[in-house]
C-alpha cells in the first residue's frame, strides 16, 4: 500500500515561488534514497528526485516555480511501500 501527502498553499498573487521540503534529521528513520516530489505549478508538473539521506533536518530546495494565485498548485510526495 502506498501513502501520499499533498501540500496545497493559498497564494495571494501569481509569481515565482521557492519550493522547499523538510524531513526529520533523526537517525531512527529509514530514508528513501529516491524520494519523488511532484510540483504541480502554472507551467505543468515536474518531479524532483531527492536522496533523503542528504540534507535531513534542514529545508531542501526543490527549485523555483511559477504559480497562479489561489490554490491551483501543490507539492505531492508518494511513499511506495516495499512489496
Amino acid at each position: 500500500m502506498n501513502s501520499s501527502a499533498i501540500w496545497t498553499p493559498t497564494l495571494p498573487e501569481a509569481g515565482s515561488y521557492y519550493v522547499y521540503v523538510w524531513y526529520s534529521g533523526s537517525s531512527s528513520y529509514d530514508r528513501d534514497t529516491n524520494a519523488d516530489y511532484t510540483v504541480n505549478h502554472a507551467g505543468g508538473s515536474e518531479t524532483i528526485v531527492i536522496d533523503q539521506n542528504q540534507g535531513s533536518g534542514d529545508w531542501v530546495s526543490l527549485g523555483v516555480f511559477s504559480f497562479n494565485a489561489g490554490t491551483g498548485g501543490n507539492v505531492k510526495f508518494v511513499l511506495v511501500e516495499p512489496a
